[in-house]
């Protein structure tokens, strides 16, 4: 799908990684990178996986499909999907403009 995305890498990292410290119950902030998974590293269940793409599908108004779902096992895994699949809406196009 192609991306209409305004977002980079980074603004994506940075917010995926504020939604994800809610969820983490091993590691932290600063030390969330790219290759961090989420069972493994961030301590989550399958619950809290659930959970956390949720508050992710919500912060980035997109939708991960059962397969990504399944598949997505680390933060960059997690950020590329996001910018593979976001598509801004006129009123975030509006707001990032002002």
């Amino acid at each position: 799908m192609a991306t209409g995305s305004t977002l980079t890498k980074e603004d994506v990292l940075a917010r995926s990684i504020s939604v994800l410290n809610s969820f983490a119950k091993k590691t932290s902030g600063d030390q969330i990178v790219p290759e961090t998974e989420f069972i493994k590293d961030l301590g989550m269940d399958s619950l809290d996986y659930n959970d956390a793409l949720v508050a992710l599908e919500e912060e980035f108004d997109i939708v991960f499909d059962d397969k990504a779902a399944n598949e997505i096992r680390s933060v960059g895994q997690c950020v590329d999907y996001v910018l593979a699949n976001y598509m801004p809406t006129q009123e975030t196009l509006d707001h990032e403009i002002r």
